[in-house]
C-alpha cells in the first residue's frame, strides 16, 4: 500500500467515528438554528479626521477599536451608558479612520438604542481623556512661556540673550498650537449615530451544510488521531520498520469476484516464496497470528492447498485446540487433540483424511479442549511432526496465536521455519513484537510475516476458473472428504 491507501483504509476502519461526529454536528448546528431567537444589530459610527494625515488617523482608529474591543472597557461602557442585556464589540475596515460600533439584542429597539448610547459614551470618554492630556502638556508649556516672558522684560532684544530668549517664546507658542491641534484631530467625531437595524435568523439549512462539511473534516481527523494513538500496523513499511521482519505476503480480504481471484494470487505467490525457501525436505512451516487466529488459520490453509495443487505431498495440521478459536472442520473425526491424548506410541496416519479437491492431507483439530497447553509436551509434539514428515514432503502447521496461547512456542519451535501473520489495520505494533519476542525466546526461525485481511465466508481456496486442480483426487466411492482415506499403510511404510 501507498502512504496514501494506508491513510486512506485507517479513515475507512473508523468510519463509525466519522458518523458519529458529522451526525452530532449537524444535529446540534440545525437544532441550534431553530431554537435560536431572532436577534438584531444595530450600527453607529465614528470618525477620526484630523484632515491631512490619513495614515495616522487610521492606524489611531485601530487602537481605539483594539481598546473598546477589551473586557474590561466593555464592562465599564455598560456601565457608563447603563446598559444590560447587549452585546457589542467595534470594527473598522483595513486603512479606514471610521469606527463601527456594533450592539446585539433580542429586541430591535433596544439594540439601536444602545449602539447610539454606547458610540457617544465611548465619543464622550475617549474625546475628554484627549483633552485632559493636552490641557495637561498645554498648561506646563504656559508656564515655560511665561517664565520666558518675564525674563525676556528686564533683558534687551537687542543683546543675544534677548534674541535667545524670543525665539524660545516662540518656540512655546508653537508647541501649544500643535498640541491644540493634535488634540482636536486626535478626538472621535460622530458620523452616524443613529444607526440602522438589521436582523439575524439562523438559517438551519445553510448551518447543517456547513455543519455536514465541518464534521466531516473533524471525523477524518479524529480518525487519523484516533490510528496514531491505536499504533497499528498499516503497510509492509511499517512491519520493516516497527517489529523488523520483512513481509512475504499482503494478503487482501476477498468480498467481490476481482478482490477474491486477487486474493488467491496473492496466497499462490506466498506458497511460491515457501517452496523455493531453503528448507529441506520433508520441511515442516508453522503459521501463527499474534492475537487473532481467524486470518493466520486461512494463510495456512492456502499455502499447503496450492502447494497441494503443484503436486508436493502436503500435509495440513490444525494445532489450535482452544474452544473459543477451535477450527470446525471434519466434525466428528478424531485429530490432533485425540493423538496427542493418547497413548505413547499411537500413530497419526489413521486420523488423517485427504482433501478432495487438491490431494492435500489434513490432520484435524479433533475434540476442542479447555486446556490444551497441558497437550502439547514437547517430546510429544516432536512425534507428530516426525509421524507427519513421513506422510508429506511439506507439513503446514495451523498454529495458534503466540500471545493468548503458550503452547504457540512449542509448536513453531518444532518446525523448521514460521510465518507470523498481522491483521492489517488492527494488531497492534506493540503486541507484534512481543510476539517476535517470544518466538525468538525458544530459538524459532522466522520466515517473515503476512500482512492482510481474513476473509468472511472463505475457507479453503479454489481455483479461480472453477476447474478441478490436475493434482486434485476425487474422493473414493463418492464419500465426502471428511471420510475419504488419506495414505495407504503400505505408502507410509514405504516412505519411512
Amino acid at each position: 500500500m501507498s502512504p496514501l491507501q494506508v491513510q486512506l483504509d485507517r479513515v475507512r476502519r473508523r468510519t463509525w467515528l466519522i458518523v458519529v461526529i458529522t451526525a452530532v454536528a449537524v444535529f446540534g448546528s440545525v437544532a441550534y438554528s431553530l431554537l435560536s431567537p431572532t436577534t438584531y444589530t444595530g450600527t453607529s459610527t465614528l470618525i477620526v479626521s484630523s484632515g491631512n494625515r490619513a495614515e495616522e488617523d487610521a492606524v489611531l482608529a485601530q487602537g481605539y477599536v483594539e481598546y473598546v474591543n477589551e473586557d474590561s472597557a466593555q464592562e465599564a461602557l455598560l456601565q457608563a451608558a447603563r446598559l444590560s442585556d447587549v452585546d457589542f464589540e467595534a470594527r473598522t475596515g483595513a486603512s479606514s479612520p471610521i469606527v463601527y460600533i456594533d450592539a446585539t439584542a433580542t429586541n430591535a429597539q433596544l439594540a439601536g438604542t444602545a449602539a447610539t448610547t454606547i458610540a457617544r459614551t465611548f465619543r464622550e470618554q475617549v474625546n475628554a481623556g484627549v483633552q485632559a492630556g493636552a490641557d495637561s502638556t498645554i498648561a506646563a508649556l504656559r508656564t515655560q512661556l511665561e517664565a520666558a516672558q518675564n525674563a525676556l522684560g528686564s533683558t534687551s532684544t537687542s543683546n543675544p540673550q534677548g534674541a535667545a530668549i524670543s525665539a524660545q517664546i516662540e518656540s512655546l507658542q508653537d508647541e501649544i498650537l500643535q498640541v491644540q491641534r493634535e488634540a482636536i484631530g486626535n478626538q472621535l467625531k460622530d458620523l452616524q449615530l443613529t444607526p440602522a437595524v438589521t436582523s439575524t435568523q439562523p438559517d438551519p439549512v445553510v448551518n447543517g451544510v456547513l455543519a455536514l462539511f465541518g464534521g466531516l473534516i473533524l471525523g477524518v481527523a479524529a480518525a487519523l488521531a484516533l490510528a496514531g494513538a491505536e499504533n497499528r500496523i498499516a503497510s509492509p513499511q511499517e512491519v520493516r520498520q516497527r517489529v523488523g521482519l520483512d513481509t512475504l505476503a499482503v494478503v487482501g480480504g476477498g468480498g467481490s469476484d476481482s478482490s477474491t481471484a486477487q486474493r488467491a494470487e496473492q496466497l499462490k505467490g506466498l506458497a511460491n516464496v515457501v517452496s523455493l525457501s531453503d528448507m529441506s525436505q520433508p520441511a515442516t512451516l508453522a503459521v501463527t497470528a499474534v492475537r487473532s487466529a481467524k486470518l493466520s488459520a486461512q494463510v495456512a490453509e492456502g499455502v499447503a492447498f496450492y502447494r497441494a495443487q503443484q503436486g508436493q505431498r502436503t500435509l495440513l495440521i490444525r494445532a489450535d485446540l482452544d474452544p473459543g478459536r477451535h477450527h470446525p472442520g471434519y466434525p466428528g473425526r478424531p485429530g490432533l487433540g485425540e493423538f496427542l491424548a493418547g497413548r505413547p506410541g499411537m500413530r497419526l496416519q489413521p486420523i488423517v483424511v485427504r482433501d478432495a479437491l487438491s490431494g492435500m492431507l489434513v490432520l484435524p483439530a479433533g475434540t476442542a479442549r479447555d486446556d490444551p497447553y497441558s497437550l502439547f509436551a514437547p517430546d510429544r509434539f516432536v512425534d507428530v511432526v516426525e509421524q507427519a514428515g513421513r506422510l508429506a514432503d511439506l507439513v503446514v502447521i495451523d498454529a495458534p496465536p503466540v500471545i493468548e496461547a503458550a503452547e504457540a512456542q512449542v509448536i513453531c519451535a518444532s518446525a523448521d521455519r514460521t510465518i507470523l501473520v498481522l491483521e492489517e489495520g488492527v494488531t497492534k505494533a506493540s503486541d507484534a513484537i512481543e510476539a517476535r519476542e517470544r518466538l525468538e525466546r525458544v530459538h524459532v526461525q522466522l520466515l517473515g510475516a503476512v500482512l492482510g485481511h481474513s476473509a468472511e465466508g472463505l475457507s479453503m481456496p479454489r481455483p479461480t476458473d472453477g476447474r478441478p486442480s490436475p493434482a486434485a483426487r476425487p474422493p473414493m466411492n463418492g464419500t465426502p472428504t471428511s471420510a475419504v482415506p488419506a495414505v495407504a499403510p503400505d505408502e507410509v511404510e514405504a516412505r519411512a
